[in-house]
């Protein structure tokens, strides 16, 4: 059997023979928690779900809908992004589980004369938005 995953835009990507799953999962592109769908089905489960089936399935199968949202159930609200923003740009990047990469822009605005500043901005703004679908990495900048 081959398998799609979905990946951080949501997207299928595949198919996989399950052994290849596995691999992507030691590998970290494949974590427990992302979607994956047996090729020519429409049920998308957590990878840490997928159990092998002994029979295949029809060939008559539906096509396949697009993976269910992968929110991130702790996102930030608006009005702390704002404020932590405005307060302390560090906490604000610490609330998504980027605490350093604060700290870095913080560092970089310092030295270039607060220029560095409008690179924050921008950085802060993608990552509270890529916030709302999916938990960010602790590096990961200007997240789409």
């Amino acid at each position: 059997m081959k398998y799609y995953y979905a990946d951080a835009s949501n997207n299928p990507v595949g198919p996989y023979s399950l052994e290849d799953l596995h691999a992507l999962n030691i590998n970290g592109v494949v974590t427990p928690e992302t979607y994956v769908c047996v090729e020519g089905g429409n049920s998308w489960q957590p990878y840490r779900n997928l159990q092998i089936a002994s029979t295949p399935l029809s060939s008559a199968a539906l096509p396949m809908t697009p993976p269910p949202s992968q929110s991130n159930p702790s996102r930030v609200s608006v009005g702390n992004a704002i404020l932590w923003f405005f307060c302390c740009l560090p906490i604000g990047f610490t609330f998504w589980g980027q605490p350093a990469k604060g700290w870095i822009w913080v560092l970089i605005s310092l030295c270039t004369g607060g220029a560095g500043g409008l690179v924050a901005i921008v950085d802060y703004w993608m990552s509270y938005s890529a916030q709302e679908k999916r938990k960010l990495g602790p590096w990961e900048y200007f997240p789409r």
